[in-house]
C-alpha cells in the first residue's frame, strides 16, 4: 500500500493509464524521471525569464539579468534537442514526461516563439526549440495589449 501522497498518485496514475506511466519498471522510472526533469531542470529557469518578462519588465535589475537567464534557457533547451535528435518523443512512446514537458514549454509563449506552445510531439518541439534558439530577445512585452499595442 502506497504510504505518500506521490505513491498514490503515481499509483493511481499507473492504474488508469499505462500510456502516461509505463507498467514496466525502467520505462515508469524514465517517465518520471523526465517529469522531474521538465520541473526541476527546464520550469526552473523559464520561469525566471518569465518572471522578468512578465512582472518586472523596464526595472533595471531586469535589464541587467535577463540575457544571463536567456542563456541560461537557450543552454538547457539545446540540451534537450540534442536529446530529442529524431525522436518523436523524449522517450520510446509518449509518457508523462512528455505531457509535462510540453506543458513547461508552454510558459515561453510568451517570447517571439508562441509556436512552440503548440508544438506538442517531440519532433516538433525539437525544430521550435531550435528555431526559438535562433530569434533575439522580444521587445517590451504588454501583457494584455492587443496588436496595435492598445489594452
Amino acid at each position: 500500500m502506497p504510504s505518500s501522497s506521490r505513491e498514490r498518485s503515481c499509483s493511481t496514475l499507473r492504474a488508469r493509464s499505462e500510456t502516461l506511466l509505463p507498467a514496466t519498471e525502467a520505462s515508469r522510472a524514465r517517465a518520471i524521471t523526465w517529469v522531474l526533469a521538465a520541473l526541476n531542470s527546464i520550469e526552473i529557469l523559464i520561469q525566471q525569464l518569465a518572471e522578468i518578462d512578465l512582472f518586472h519588465e523596464g526595472e533595471a535589475w531586469a535589464k541587467l539579468r535577463r540575457p544571463g537567464v536567456e542563456e541560461a534557457v537557450k543552454h538547457r533547451l539545446a540540451e534537450l534537442v540534442a536529446w530529442l535528435g529524431n525522436r518523436e518523443y523524449l522517450e520510446g512512446s509518449f509518457t508523462a514526461g512528455d505531457l509535462m514537458m510540453t506543458t513547461v514549454l508552454r510558459v515561453l509563449r510568451h517570447t517571439e516563439a508562441a509556436g512552440l506552445s503548440h508544438r506538442v510531439r517531440g519532433q516538433r518541439v525539437a525544430a521550435s526549440i531550435t528555431e526559438w534558439l535562433t530569434i533575439p530577445p522580444p521587445g517590451p512585452c504588454r501583457v494584455g495589449a492587443g496588436s496595435d499595442g492598445n489594452t
